[in-house]
């Protein structure tokens, strides 16, 4: 198993540098691929600030919520349900490397299932390694 992150499931939804990368790593790791389930929101909340600051392309926002909603809903992804203690683990590792909290949330769980966290975010990956070594940077 390996915990993914937003960073990686927004490239879906966009056209920018690793959004192949993330094709090609969603499509071979169907299945095996946990997040908490702040996931969803973030993702969504990408294809809300597309679409909002681009009124034309609303239509296609639409479209790719549908596709997100299929997804969530099929076994591709595993969300797992975010508990008080997941929330207090993570925000001591956000005190601890000085980083914002949802991201913590991502290491909580990758450290807790014992498997690998993958960014797309370098930064927080340079930070997580300082308590985790099994993170990894999408193209690295």
């Amino acid at each position: 198993m390996i915990v993914v992150d937003a960073s990686i499931m927004a490239k879906l939804y966009r056209d920018e540098p690793g959004s192949e990368e993330a094709q090609a790593l969603i499509a071979a790791k169907a299945g095996q691929m946990l997040a908490p389930d702040i996931f969803a929101i973030e993702v969504a909340g990408v294809i809300v600030r597309d679409a909002n600051s681009d009124k034309l392309a609303i239509a296609l926002q639409r479209e790719k919520l549908v596709h997100l909603e299929l997804l969530l809903a099929s076994p591709v992804l595993q969300l797992v349900g975010t508990r008080s203690a997941d929330i207090v683990n993570a925000a001591k590792l956000a005190i601890e490397l000085g980083h914002p909290l949802k991201d913590c949330l991502y290491l909580a769980l990758a450290i807790d299932r014992n498997c690998d966290l993958l960014t797309a975010d370098a930064r927080f990956a340079a930070r997580a390694r300082n308590v985790w070594n099994q993170v990894q940077v999408l193209g690295e």
